[in-house]
């Protein structure tokens, strides 16, 4: 599997078990410790990017 494939799976699987089913701890095992959100999420579901 190329790097960019096994990047792809971890997209799909964020938001298939994260966003789509609500599975939080599955957020823990794909994403860094350390990882930082650009794009705040707005009370009426748009995004607010970061500057």
């Amino acid at each position: 599997m190329s790097i960019q494939d096994r990047y792809k799976e971890l997209a799909r699987r964020l938001y298939v078990e994260v966003f789509d089913a609500g599975n939080l701890a599955a957020a823990d095992e794909i994403l860094a410790a350390d990882c930082v959100s650009l794009a705040l999420p707005r009370f009426d579901g748009q995004l607010d990017y970061a500057a």
